[in-house]
């Protein structure tokens, strides 16, 4: 079942209110917000049985999460006036799967040269209502603060790298160098109205690292 669907679904119909409710219709002006989280994640590898020249692995993640954020409630002067505002609820799903390998060749007993690739296939999937509370019937900001349901997802794909090479100086000391390209896929914002929620790009990153290392 989609829990993130379940729980949202959950959370409206213990709200006294809906889309469907008369704005003017009074109700309480505060309410804890809540936050709930779920995840599961698992990931596999199969790693090759020798080290020299070559060594390698194979592998596979699955991620899952729900996140729920509800009864967020901004009021004041600034949304109505004392004891008014709007009930902003939100929810989202994000499904995440990646395979990957790397592998190491040993062009001599001291050289090392490392290559890795990944693929990763990410959906976020969003729910989002806001419903006024106290506003008068029929004013402009018990118009503009009733936002029915909405949902939106989003989908991406990305394949990622790194090099690496590692030169032993000593048997206690080696320097090394390595380039990673790095990627975090897009996501929606639990605490933004429904209407002005697009979901955020997607984030790249190309790390560059040199050292030595000793023992």
């Amino acid at each position: 079942s989609d829990v993130c669907s379940s729980d949202l679904k959950a959370m409206e119909s213990r709200s006294p209110h809906s889309t469907t409710v008369t704005p003017s219709l009074p109700r309480k002006s505060s309410r804890p917000i809540e936050y709930k989280s779920r995840y599961y994640q698992q990931e596999v590898r199969l790693a090759s049985a020798t080290t020299t020249p070559l060594s390698w692995q194979i592998g596979a993640f699955y991620y899952h999460a729900n996140a729920v954020l509800v009864h967020q409630t901004p009021q004041g002067l600034s949304v109505g006036g004392i004891g008014r505002g709007f009930d902003l609820n939100t929810a989202m799903k994000t499904q995440s799967v990646a395979l990957f390998g790397e592998a190491t060749w040993s062009v001599t007993e001291t050289t090392h040269i490392t290559g890795g690739l990944r693929y990763t296939h990410d959906k976020r999937s969003y729910r989002g209502q806001q419903v006024p509370f106290n506003q008068p019937a029929g004013s402009p900001l018990a118009t503009a603060f009733n936002i029915p349901l909405k949902t939106d997802s989003a989908t991406f794909n990305k394949v990622t790298y790194r090099v690496a090479i590692r030169q032993e100086i000593t048997d206690r000391v080696n320097i090394y160098g390595s380039y990673n390209r790095g990627f975090k896929s897009g996501i929606y914002s639990l605490n933004a109205a429904p209407l002005t929620n697009p979901v955020l790009k997607p984030q790249t990153v190309d790390a560059f690292e040199a050292g030595v290392k000793s023992q």
